[in-house]
């Protein structure tokens, strides 16, 4: 209970920094994207398919997965997961492939989070990105929100359509 608390108390100061790299650039100038999701294995093949078509149009994709628990990890090469032991109180990652995930900097980042963590809080608010979408969840922080109603499927299939209308700023 006290790790939390000074974890929250950490995360409010982030508040007041920001990451944001610019101003979103529009649909056809995006060349990076981050992807923030909780793990399940439903959710893996809705983005795995979503980078399949963001890859077709030559836009690179990186993606962190938060799964709760302390001890074990998943290791995969195309996907960083952490959990709460790879982040220290301080917010600062422990974990080398999340580090590296969190130095790239993205043009978008796709948080498709269904319940707010202070792990993955973290985070979100270390992504150097110039413009965020996702869930209600966050929604003090991204630019776009939405209501997937724990369902990720609809946004997927929805997002590149979305991102396309909006004209460059």
């Amino acid at each position: 209970m006290v790790k939390q608390s000074i974890q929250y108390y950490f995360l409010n100061k982030m508040k007041s920094q920001s990451t944001r790299g610019g101003e979103y650039c529009g649909f056809d100038e995006i060349k990076k994207v981050a992807i923030l999701l909780d793990y399940s294995g439903e959710n893996e093949k809705i983005v795995r398919e979503l980078m399949g078509r963001l890859s077709s149009m030559n836009i690179f994709c990186a993606v962190a997965s938060y799964f709760q628990g302390k001890s074990g990890s998943i290791l995969r090469e195309d996907f960083v997961y952490f959990s709460d032991r790879d982040i220290n109180v301080m917010g600062v990652p422990k974990d080398a492939a999340l580090s590296r995930f969190l130095d790239c900097e993205y043009d978008v980042l796709f948080d498709l989070r269904d319940k707010a963590c202070v792990v993955s809080d973290y985070v979100h608010r270390s992504v150097k990105r110039k413009f965020s979408v996702g869930n209600n969840t966050s929604i003090e922080v991204n630019d776009i929100t939405f209501n997937t109603a724990n369902d990720i499927s609809s946004f997927s299939n929805n997002i590149i359509d979305y991102l396309k209308k909006l004209k460059k700023a």
